[in-house]
């Protein structure tokens, strides 16, 4: 995906990628916040819970995973709760 950030966050935030497909999960450090662009779509149920497990661990404490499509609750872990429409907070 394209991503346009103006010069000066840039000097606040760190960007890092995932590849779900050849299983690269792992950021280097603990993440602030993660977005899912349409990330999960075509994923079976299974993939879909690991791939939600692996990135909640890789959120800091009261860090935010913010999903564009609606995720089943079930397919969450419970150590996150809902904020807004799409927008989890880790506990």
């Amino acid at each position: 995906h394209l991503l346009r950030i103006a010069e000066e966050p840039r000097q606040f935030c760190e960007f890092d990628t995932a590849d779900f497909h050849e299983g690269r999960l792992f950021f280097y450090k603990p993440a602030d916040v993660i977005v899912l662009n349409q990330s999960l779509e075509g994923m079976s149920e299974a993939k879909q819970k690991q791939v939600l497990a692996t990135l909640t661990e890789n959120l800091v404490p009261k860090g935010t995973l913010v999903v564009r499509v609606d995720v089943e609750r079930q397919f969450l872990p419970e150590t996150l709760h809902k904020t807004g429409e799409t927008v989890f907070q880790r506990n």
